[in-house]
């Protein structure tokens, strides 16, 4: 754990005084964590995976550091922490964490920006349990979330990672063009992969060669061959 003493002239008047004030404590952070994570790592690394959102984001304090591990850069000088609310609303692997506990995180620059959670929209959460904190699975070098361009549908009897994988695999959830889903199908084929099985896999990635975008085609194609050895056509 890392401590944070709030230093502010009040304090220090009210210490001549004999007086110890909450804020004038010493705030304990949690241990930052950093580590080069792709979103397959980041779901195997996340002690629970949930559908969820955060509201009320505040500062929390910082402090400065020194010697970060790889890949965290040698000009990362300060962490800045910050919280907010965490609401987790279906589980997708491992359980929900308990009401009302805050989310916890460190930045490496002031201000607390999260993207916020469009309409009709997904947002899933790669999330661990610290303590009184839900925290991310890393604080920098992996994904705190992905937003889906649909909303997650509760009544659905579909197993929840099933349906997380297949999500993962639909070219408009969170991408503008097909070809775009193109460039990037990778990182998310693997992560739904692992998750599907190699048969199911195959057959999702196939249909994608059916959707008329030549650059979507040659992607899924090559990630068919490369990945498993396996051809576009059954």
């Amino acid at each position: 754990m890392t401590a944070m003493r709030i230093a502010v002239p009040v304090c220090f008047m009210l210490a001549v005084l004999g007086l110890r004030p909450a804020l004038c404590q010493e705030r304990q952070f949690a241990r930052w964590e950093v580590a080069p994570l792709t979103l397959m790592g980041t779901w195997e690394r996340a002690a629970a995976v949930v559908v969820g959102e955060v509201r009320n984001i505040t500062a929390a304090g910082d402090h400065p550091v020194g010697d970060l591990p790889w890949p965290a850069g040698p000009w990362i000088k300060r962490i800045y922490w910050c919280e907010a609310d965490f609401y987790g609303y279906a589980a997708i692997k491992g359980t929900l964490p308990a009401r009302g506990k805050k989310y916890l995180w460190g930045a490496i620059r002031p201000g607390c920006k999260l993207e916020a959670l469009p309409l009709d929209s997904t947002q899933v959460w790669f999330i661990r349990e610290e303590g009184e904190y839900v925290r991310p699975a890393v604080d920098a070098g992996g994904y705190f979330f992905i937003t889906f361009r649909v909303k997650w549908d509760y009544k659905s009897k579909e197993d929840p990672q099933t349906r997380f994988g297949r999500l993962l695999l639909n070219p408009t959830g969170r991408h503008d063009s097909l070809r775009q889903f193109g460039k990037d199908i990778g990182d998310p084929a693997s992560t739904a992969c692992s998750i599907l099985g190699r048969a199911r896999c195959v057959e999702e990635i196939r249909a994608l060669t059916l959707l008329g975008d030549p650059d979507l085609t040659r992607a899924a194609c090559d990630f068919l061959r490369t990945q498993y050895d396996e051809s576009c056509r059954p």
